[in-house]
């Protein structure tokens, strides 16, 4: 008796396991189409969205709003009047548009990103990447003598 209680307990904790699990299979393995189901979460938006793009832009015009984007962004971070604080909210509001760009900018990952939604190694790490090394030979800040 006490052997068929465990069992009635055990089969329907395993069956609603499985469930989840097939759940998540599908969804995971699923083709993504649209930009609303290819959300990063990062931003909660998708490349195109980032770049305030549609999927059918162009090249040229992926560049254009690229620029556009990047010296609105970069302006105030060199800006040596701007504080640190600042600066870094800049750099960190910069980061999705760049990587935005990385994609969509080369034909190959943009047709993958297209297809499946995600890119792999498509990561940049938050400490490898910084405007102190990008501009590193500008020296705002520090005065001549």
């Amino acid at each position: 008796m006490l052997e068929t209680k465990r069992l009635k307990l055990v089969f329907p904790s395993i069956f609603i396991l499985s469930q989840v699990l097939l759940l998540i299979f599908i969804i995971g393995f699923s083709n993504v189409v649209t930009c609303n189901e290819i959300k990063k979460e990062t931003t909660g938006k998708c490349y195109y969205e980032i770049l305030g793009l549609t999927k059918e832009a162009s090249k040229q015009e992926i560049k254009k709003q690229y620029r556009r984007l990047s010296r609105w962004y970069t302006v105030p971070y060199m800006d040596r009047f701007v504080p640190a604080n600042e600066r870094e909210k800049y750099a960190q509001e910069y980061l999705p548009i760049m990587k935005a760009f990385t994609i969509l900018s080369n034909d190959e990952k943009r047709r993958k990103y297209d297809h499946d939604g995600i890119i792999e190694n498509d990561y940049i790490p938050q400490n490898e990447f910084t405007f102190e090394f990008l501009f590193n030979n500008f020296h705002f800040d520090k005065k001549e003598e």
